[in-house]
Order: C-alpha cells, then sequence, then structure tokens
C-alpha cells in the first residue's frame, strides 16, 4: 500500500497576528490553508497532511487552559496500541477509527490521524481533553494541559506516563 506524510509547521501568529510581521503572519496563515487542501486533495491516496496547530489551537480555546503540552512518552503510546477487542472490525486502522471508548485509568486513548480531515486530530483531541488532565493518541502520544503554566501541563504528563508504567508492569507481571 502506498502512503504518506506531509506535516506542515505554522504558527498560532496566523489566527493573532503580530506587528510589524505581516509577511511572517501571511506565510503562517498560507501554510494552514495549504495543509488543509493538500488534506483533501490527497485524502484517497494514503497521503496525509497535517499541522498539529489546529489540534492544540483548538484545545487552548475550548478550555480555560494557558498551556497545552504534547509528547511521546514510551509506556503511554505501548499501553494505547495494547487491545484486547477480539474480531474487531477495525483491527489495523486503530489510529483511524475506533468504536469502542478506550481508558487508561480516567485518561481517553483515542484515534486521530494526524491532520485536518475528518478523523484528524483536529477533530478527535479537542472533545477528548473537554475537562480532562489529558488524552492519549492511539500509537502516536500524549496530550495534557495546564491551567496556569506549562509546570502544570508536564505534572500532568509525567503523571499519565507513570500510570501508564505502572498500568504495563502490573500486566507483565501477571501475565505470566
Amino acid at each position: 500500500a502506498k502512503w504518506g506524510r506531509i506535516i506542515n509547521i505554522s504558527s498560532s501568529s496566523a489566527q493573532s497576528g503580530a506587528p510589524a510581521m505581516s509577511h511572517y503572519v501571511a506565510s503562517k496563515g498560507g501554510v494552514i490553508g495549504l495543509t488543509k487542501a493538500l488534506a483533501m486533495e490527497f485524502a484517497s491516496t494514503g497521503i496525509t497532511a497535517s499541522s498539529e496547530l489546529v489540534a492544540h489551537r483548538d484545545i487552548y480555546l475550548g478550555s480555560d487552559c494557558r498551556a497545552i503540552l504534547h509528547g511521546h512518552p514510551k509506556f503511554s503510546v505501548i499501553m494505547s496500541m495494547l487491545c484486547f477487542e477480539k474480531d474487531c472490525g477495525n483491527r489495523g486502522k486503530c489510529h483511524i477509527r475506533c468504536d469502542k471508548e478506550r481508558f487508561i485509568k480516567d485518561i481517553p486513548i483515542i484515534p486521530g490521524e494526524v491532520g485536518t480531515g475528518p478523523r484528524g486530530l483536529s477533530n478527535t483531541l479537542p472533545p477528548a481533553m473537554k475537562g480532562r488532565r489529558g488524552a492519549i493518541v492511539y500509537g502516536h502520544g500524549v496530550f495534557t494541559t495546564g491551567r496556569e503554566n506549562f509546570r502544570d501541563a508536564f505534572k500532568n504528563l509525567a503523571d499519565i506516563e507513570s500510570m501508564c508504567r505502572n498500568t504495563y508492569l502490573e500486566l507483565v507481571s501477571t501475565s505470566g
């Protein structure tokens, strides 16, 4: 199967503007539009186009949090990929679609392609984050928020990773 990833880097300046930076703001706004157009244009080919800025922005705008942190800690990613469903019709497509609500303790595990398409992080992640300290994106990473600053968001990330590590070690110790 052919596939590919186009990942563009944008900036929140595209939405907020910046004095004496019109050239920069215009180029970053263009990157957001280009990314959305490429995502639609290549949707049927297996090539995705993305900028995670949209998901970050929508989490920020939809909450009272002042900080968003996105990391890829190994135990959280490993635990997100562990599924006990037998005969699942979405097997192999879990990163795009999962019909079952899944959690590790209080943290949701959600599907979401990198991107802005219908199943992209910009559409799956913000609703999952509402009222929660974080969410794990299947096979990808952890997104956390902090009400006041990055210390809060980092503490949430570290706590979620520790919880996933402990859950993993419990599973390993009881499986043998």
